[in-house]
């Protein structure tokens, strides 16, 4: 990681993470990120195109950025950067962006296959793997990697590295239960960024993360302060993801009063293709619904959670959403006919409308009102919810 002054005067792929760093327009940050790509000046340096990407991603912006990270082997000038750091540079594009689009089995296969490199860019490796480990649920494996790395030798001194490792860290201490040393690691990570003028919360959203270890260590107020300001510094950044991710922060650590929070973190991370963040707001919406009474919109929450882990592939969440649907009562008297059974079984299949109106010789307007019976009757959301929810009865 770069200090935000770093680069060339006028060097676009610069001025696109100051503009990250400072967190407060991505929109714009993405703009100068594009232009960076294209520019003279910029598009024969790897240290150039790989600072595009981390404007891009913090962005939101994955698919530009996964379109490019190829770059960095093929298409740039290999005398301003050896192979190895190029090829490092190329795991951890690749690493985040499959993270960050909920594939965590690839991005654990990318990161932990990052080859040699020198001691800054392999640490920042380990730590963005750590972390990928942690969402997993295999937190063993983190902390193994966390020991394999000497973070505790390398966090003993000041570094522009150290705020990635510190959140690495805090990761595997809230994992493990140890919610005060996570607390003061997010809050040294907080500390070292504002040290070097990143308030950008796109980078290291430190201040959610501090709240999630308060919180956990039953420190309420102070969590909501900082779950607060983690929010604030998200609008101002604006990014979907961004905003989403502190939404449900804020709405895990206000308790009761913070479901319609969550509600809206759900909308936004569902926009922005959050699956690992989404599945666990919904599975923490379902818990809240449950605990009120209210079966039919928790299950569907489960569903939703069920189908979301299911696609990114942890284990962690996908028990926790079977458990909690199969914990839940059977909603009574809204059982599928044998009509409604059929078609929500095709439709789970993957047959479209039209497809499942030919098969069963109906209209696809009948189709159609089938299909939103089965819904209303299984408390959840689309079609994409049926599979979580049909095994669940």
């Amino acid at each position: 990681m770069s200090r935000p002054d770093s680069g060339r005067t006028g060097c676009l792929a610069a001025m696109a993470i100051h503009q990250t760093f400072r967190g407060a327009n991505f929109p714009e940050a993405a703009r100068l990120a594009h232009a960076a790509l294209d520019a003279r000046s910029c598009r024969d340096d790897p240290v150039c195109v790989w600072r595009a990407m981390v404007g891009l991603i913090a962005a939101g912006d994955l698919v530009t950025a996964g379109a490019h990270a190829e770059r960095l082997l093929d298409d740039v000038n290999p005398g301003l950067a050896d192979e190895r750091r190029r090829r490092t540079m190329h795991a951890q594009v690749r690493g985040q962006i499959a993270r960050l689009s909920g594939d965590l089995a690839a991005a654990r296969v990318v990161l932990a296959d990052t080859p040699p490199a020198r001691s800054s860019l392999r640490l920042l490796s380990a730590a963005l793997l750590i972390e990928v480990l942690v969402d997993a649920g295999d937190v063993d494996e983190a902390e193994k990697t966390l020991l394999a790395n000497d973070f505790d030798h390398e966090l003993r001194r000041p570094s522009a590295m150290r705020p990635m490792l510190l959140t690495a860290r805090a990761a595997v201490h809230l994992a493990k239960g140890h919610s005060l040393a996570a607390y003061i690691d997010c809050l040294v990570c907080g500390q070292d960024f504002l040290a070097m003028d990143v308030t950008s919360t796109a980078i290291v959203p430190w201040r959610g993360k501090a709240a999630l270890a308060a919180h956990a260590a039953q420190r309420v107020e102070l969590a909501q302060q900082l779950a607060a300001a983690e929010l604030a510094a998200a609008r101002r950044w604006g990014e979907p993801r961004v905003v989403g991710t502190a939404l449900s922060t804020l709405g895990r650590v206000r308790g009761d009063d913070g479901t319609a929070l969550l509600t809206d973190a759900a909308d936004l991370l569902a926009v922005a293709g959050a699956q690992h963040e989404l599945a666990a707001t919904r599975l923490e919406l379902g818990r809240r619904l449950a605990a009120r009474g209210d079966t039919r919109a928790a299950r569907g929450e489960y569903a939703s959670a069920h189908t979301s882990a299911t696609r990114t592939g942890n284990p962690a969440q996908l028990r926790q959403a079977t458990e909690a649907l199969a914990q839940l009562a059977p909603v009574p008297a809204r059982a599928l006919t044998r009509q409604e059974d059929l078609v929500a079984g095709l439709a789970e299949a993957g047959l479209s409308n039209r497809a499942i109106a030919q098969r069963l010789f109906l209209t696809v307007h009948t189709v159609e009102a089938h299909l939103s019976n089965v819904y209303r009757k299984l408390g959840v959301n689309g079609r994409k919810d049926l599979s979580g929810a049909l095994r669940a009865r």
